[in-house]
């Protein structure tokens, strides 16, 4: 299950000296799991380190990544997984924050958006909010309960007939299997009992 949005026409200004770029969003399903966000390094070896904190609603740091900013590849998706998914469910709203705290030298940014591309969410710069979204995507991965839920949901029928024909679809598939190898089992059975 993914999330975001990947648009990318505006390079965001550069992060140095403390700057910092951020963006809400409501997380698309349960089990957060990783976030890939597009940097770019202006066509050189950028140097620092590249902070990106996942925040909950209060700004409360969740998870940190810290990433040797030399090592952005320039224009390229970079993903920061968690060690495991998140607890939370569909809907909490969550904010991605990248900083650099040097000053000068070779900076990095994150690819963003010059209008509105992912109406879940308000892109800031240095805590205010500004125009257009960041590039990112947000990976779920749903428990077994979250993604048999999402499954009935995508047959797009109230969950009782979705799990009615669900159920049916596995009967048959099953049925099929059983025809298809059940034979050669009852031909082994019936030789090995003829006189």
């Amino acid at each position: 299950w993914v999330d975001g949005q990947s648009g990318a026409d505006t390079a965001g200004p550069p992060l140095e000296d403390g700057r910092t770029i951020a963006q809400t969003f409501r997380a698309a399903g349960n089990g957060l799991a990783a976030v890939d966000l597009h940097l770019a390094s202006y066509a050189r070896r950028a140097d620092g380190v590249l902070e990106v904190e996942l925040l909950d609603r209060s700004g409360a740091v969740l998870a940190t990544w810290r990433l040797d900013a030399g090592r952005v590849v320039d224009n390229a998706w970079h993903r920061f997984s968690l060690p495991a998914p998140r607890a939370d469910r569909a809907g909490t709203p969550l904010s991605v924050r990248l900083r650099r705290p040097e000053a000068g030298g070779a900076p990095v940014t994150v690819w963003t958006t010059a209008g509105d591309a992912y109406p879940g969410g308000q892109m800031s710069i240095d805590g205010a909010p500004a125009g257009g979204d960041i590039a990112f995507r947000a990976f779920y991965r749903p428990g077994w309960r979250s993604g048999a839920r999402l499954l009935l949901a995508s047959t797009g029928y109230p969950p009782v007939i979705g799990a009615g024909l669900l159920l049916g679809l596995l009967a048959s598939a099953l049925g099929l299997l059983s025809i298809l190898f059940g034979d050669a089992g009852w031909d082994r059975e019936l030789a090995r009992h003829r006189p």
